[in-house]
């Protein structure tokens, strides 16, 4: 049966409390639990879901340390589950993220770049009032090993700040084209010295757009199958009409548009 005006009002009204109730409780969520990277960034409130809080810190709002001290971590690459393991130690001597209060509350976050989004950020736990802390975390990459070759993996440090304020304690960047990584049994911790943040890294590297997935061959008439072109004169003459046949069986790890959230290919010839 066909629904009232009046029942068509209140069942509108009854879907906007709903909806509101439920955005509610998502703020309050987002807002209340420990995890929440609710952030300030240019005077407006945002939340964690796409991480704006790297967003900022990323567009140059953070602040900066004398860069000193080193951080302790070891790499591996597990070959059957195509896994990219990142092992952090700790770090010694780093400077203080707010030196008039002798304060430091370091964590690491890790890039594979050329990807900087929010996707590809790995962090650690904070460790509060030290500067020699110690994470003893393993953060991980779902990658195929032919990638390696085209990203850099880049291992910052950061001092949390108060009202999610983030300064810039130091950085290492691995190129992992030049990384051995054949014997995926061993971890090999060693120190390495912090520098500096490199403005773009990631213009270094080859860029990587993906795999696509192709079979090819060519198609010659039946009675050429056993042509030879001649060796002297006319190389045209005689020669058979043959086509060659491309399939595309498909494509994988395509970048991802940012704006959209969406992608949409084809393939073109």
């Amino acid at each position: 049966s066909t629904p009232s005006l009046q029942q068509l009002i209140t069942g509108a009204q009854n879907d906007s409390d709903f909806l509101t109730k439920s955005n509610c409780k998502e703020e309050e969520d987002l807002t209340t639990s420990p995890t929440s990277d609710a952030v300030f960034c240019d005077g407006r409130k945002h939340g964690s879901l796409f991480s704006l809080n790297s967003t900022c810190t990323e567009s140059g709002n953070f602040g900066k340390a004398n860069i000193t001290g080193e951080i302790e971590f070891a790499l591996r690459y597990i070959f059957k589950a195509c896994l990219l393991e990142i092992c952090i130690k700790g770090c010694k001597n780093l400077a203080y993220g707010e030196e008039k209060k002798k304060k430091c509350n370091p964590y690491v976050k890790v890039y594979l770049l050329p990807d900087k989004s929010p996707r590809s950020k790995r962090k650690t736990a904070v460790k509060k009032s030290t500067v020699d802390p110690e994470f003893d975390e393993t953060l991980k990459y779902k990658i195929e090993y032919s990638q390696l070759r085209s990203r850099q993996l880049q291992i910052s440090v950061w001092h949390a700040g108060a009202l999610k304020y983030r300064v810039f304690l130091g950085e290492v960047v691995i190129p992992l084209a030049a990384w051995n990584f054949e014997e995926d049994s061993m971890l090999l911790f060693d120190w390495y010295q912090l520098k500096p943040k490199l403005e773009k890294p990631e213009d270094d590297l080859i860029q990587y757009s993906g795999e696509l997935v192709v079979s090819a061959r060519l198609s010659v008439p039946a009675q050429y199958k056993n042509f030879h072109a001649p060796v002297s004169g006319n190389k045209d003459q005689g020669v058979p009409s043959c086509q060659l046949q491309v399939m595309v069986f498909g494509a994988k790890n395509l970048p991802m548009l940012r704006s959209a959230g969406m992608l949409n290919s084809f393939v073109k010839g």
